[in-house]
């Protein structure tokens, strides 16, 4: 049996860790500070920083991820810290884009650059992790002898 990675599934899949990780930290910065928001107000605070923080992400996967885990394969460098470390580098250009596109802004979204760079490595984390696996299913046991 050919054991292969499957780098498409880890790219579709791993960069929804993002955002999901940016909502639960928020939530527990909320439990931490003593606010208990409901499950409605989670909800809602889940359907914002996804529709927000996915096309993030996204950009993110494909103008940084994709060239440089290209490289990293044509290198011979595609291990998972490989990957781990480029996603948080990656995230913590995202913090520092961030930080210059926001400067006026009324609404900003707080983003650190240790919890953006933070963010990135469990999203190249979640793609690594993702990306491994079979390429073909399993081979039918034999039946009867």
């Amino acid at each position: 049996m050919i054991n292969a990675r499957h780098p498409i599934r880890g790219l579709l899949i791993g960069p929804l860790v993002a955002p999901l990780g940016y909502w639960l930290g928020s939530l527990a910065l909320a439990w931490a500070d003593g606010r208990r928001p409901g499950g409605w107000q989670a909800g809602r605070e889940l359907v914002v920083v996804a529709a927000f923080g996915l096309p993030i992400a996204y950009g993110a996967t494909v103008l940084w991820g994709l060239p440089i885990l290209y490289a990293l394969r044509r290198l011979g460098r595609l291990r998972g810290w490989t990957v781990i470390l480029t996603g948080a580098f990656g995230g913590a250009l995202v913090s520092i884009w961030f930080a210059c596109e926001q400067r006026a802004a009324f609404i900003q979204v707080r983003l650190s650059m240790p919890g953006a760079a933070v963010l990135g490595a469990l999203a190249g984390g979640a793609c690594w992790w993702l990306g491994q696996g079979r390429s073909e299913p399993p081979a039918p046991a034999a039946v009867g002898r």
